[in-house]
């Protein structure tokens, strides 16, 4: 968890894990959304359970890395001037000790169901995902090193080990991404072609008023989204139909097979599992004080359409 100082000292730079939400990579943040963060639109976002995981899963990965790898060192500071007014700031997990120079070091938590879980590949390559191969490269500038690496407790779980050499191809455009960035947050102008997420814009105080726009560009965003609903709910409708006809087929199997001269098809159904509270139980264990007190209110905007 950061603090109010942290806080405060990460508006003054960009930091490496911003990078690639700057770069428009990210699957998660936007630029948009770092930008907010930067000119105290809103409050940065408190650790979601994922990122609450990485926190407390980060120092075995370390250990491990420290023992199986080479020695490390953890939570190294490495900051570079980009321009006069513009800091890259790398905040590293750990870096190696190698032949007079640092290798910074960058652990992540997969799942199974995170939007880059295929994105991996083998280890020992530097087969990651997108986002982190921007993030690595920051740290390398950050950090003037040739080599960066990624430990990954990834699905299955297993754990892998990742390499990447400096890109100075790709670290040239983060240069230019970075730059151009820093500028719309000294002129409080919000980064083109870019917009904010669901959880910057809820997370945003709302004035009660009415912005002025453009009438031929709202009508025209009002009637893209219209039609985009329905075409998604009509999609969703058939989507299940689809599906209740498979599983009808199916009935008791475990998949659909068929065949054709020298093609075959196969669909097997995969059963998924979530762990849910059994809230009969909850309230038996918890007084009617105790369980308010573990509720939390969720908020988000709907569009409705006036006039």
């Amino acid at each position: 968890m950061l603090t109010e100082r942290q806080i405060a000292t990460r508006r003054q730079y960009v930091g490496a894990s911003e990078v690639p939400a700057i770069c428009g990579v990210s699957p998660f943040r936007s630029a948009w959304d770092v930008w907010a963060e930067k000119v105290v639109l809103v409050d940065p976002q408190p650790p979601n359970e994922a990122m609450m995981l990485g926190l407390i899963l980060e120092p075995a990965l370390l250990d491990w890395a420290h023992r199986e790898i080479a020695p490390l060192r953890r939570n190294v500071q490495r900051v570079v001037r980009l321009s006069k007014s513009c800091r890259l700031r790398a905040t590293l997990d750990g870096v190696f000790q190698v032949d007079g120079h640092i290798e910074p070091v960058e652990v992540k938590i997969g799942t199974a169901y995170s939007p880059r879980s295929q994105e991996w590949g083998e280890p020992q390559t530097d087969e990651v995902p997108l986002d982190v191969r921007y993030q690595v490269q920051a740290q390398l500038m950050a950090c003037q090193a040739p080599i960066g690496h990624v430990l990954a407790l990834l699905p299955g779980p297993r754990l892998a080990h990742f390499c990447l050499h400096a890109d100075r191809d790709l670290q040239e455009q983060i240069k230019e991404q970075v730059l151009a960035f820093w500028d719309c947050v000294k002129k409080r102008e919000p980064p083109s072609d870019s917009a904010p997420t669901p959880a910057t814009f809820n997370a945003m105080n709302r004035e009660d008023r009415f912005a002025e726009v453009d009438f031929t560009l709202l009508d025209t965003l009002l009637s893209e989204y219209m039609v985009a609903r329905e075409q998604r709910l009509a999609a969703e409708k058939a989507e299940q139909r689809a599906k209740n006809r498979l599983f009808e087929l199916a009935g008791c199997a475990n998949g659909l097979q068929a065949s054709i001269a020298d093609k075959r098809l196969c669909v097997r159904f995969v059963k998924r599992t979530q762990m849910r509270l059994d809230m009969e139980l909850v309230r038996q264990l918890l007084s009617e004080e105790q369980l308010r007190d573990c509720r939390r209110e969720i908020s988000w905007y709907e569009i409705t359409v006036e006039g």
